[in-house]
């Protein structure tokens, strides 16, 4: 054990901080400080609202069947266009970011505003000139067929 650091040590709200400290360890503690103080100051009406959540997967149907037909309809043409690349369809588009657009689809759900979405979602530049399109396309179809018949979610 080192020396300059005593064994004993002071509690301040909960944290226990070291009598002696390096330059860096205060000026870290001194940010850390100054962010829980404005965090103080912040309210629960100043916070931004959560995301809106996606349902478990298979509750899709029930709870949001437009999403669940995108999502249906979307997946296996992905599934496709990754055979046909020869990768794994995770490689080309992964199922959290497809889930998440037919969860919420961007309006209109056009291949340049679902590129978008894509975009901010993560997926490169290749990802998206491979999938955009048919993804959009997807949702239109699922859009003009409503009354298919369910299948499992998996």
């Amino acid at each position: 054990m080192r020396r300059d650091v005593p064994a004993r040590a002071r509690a301040v709200d909960g944290w226990t901080l070291p009598r002696r400290q390096s330059q860096r360890a205060a000026r870290d503690a001194a940010v850390r400080a100054e962010a829980v103080a404005m965090l103080q100051l912040i309210g629960p009406e100043d916070l931004p609202a959560p995301p809106e959540e996606a349902a478990a997967l298979r509750a899709w149907a029930d709870r949001a069947p437009e999403a669940d037909a995108r999502l249906k309809a979307a997946r296996p043409v992905i599934e496709e266009r990754a055979s046909s690349l020869g990768m794994p369809t995770e490689n080309l588009l992964t199922p959290e970011l497809l889930r998440r657009l037919a969860w919420e689809p961007p309006v209109p759900a056009d291949a340049d505003h679902i590129a978008a979405a894509l975009a901010a979602g993560g997926a490169r530049r290749w990802q998206i000139a491979q999938t955009a399109q048919l993804i959009a396309e997807a949702f239109v179809v699922s859009a003009q067929n409503p009354a298919e018949p369910a299948e499992p979610a998996s």
